[in-house]
């Protein structure tokens, strides 16, 4: 299940380099793996890679997290 979490994180991730609110499912999907083993947060930084420089990808992102985060 893990795994699961962290390759649909990644692939939301590049995903959202074509369009940037791939990055709310990034970022639910990055909070669902860090539920299910906390470890995956080492998953940050190709996720980090792995958006881009995109403003609005990073904060649809942290946005898609907070529900996992609260």
């Amino acid at each position: 299940m893990a795994l699961t979490w962290c390759v649909a994180a990644l692939l939301f991730a590049l995903k959202s380099r074509a369009h940037w609110a791939w990055g709310l499912a990034a970022g639910a999907a990055f909070a669902g793996a860090i539920l299910v083993r906390p470890t995956n947060s080492l998953l940050a930084v190709p996720l980090a890679l792995a958006l881009g420089l995109s403003p609005r990808a990073w904060i649809a992102f942290g946005l898609g997290g907070v529900p996992g985060a609260a």
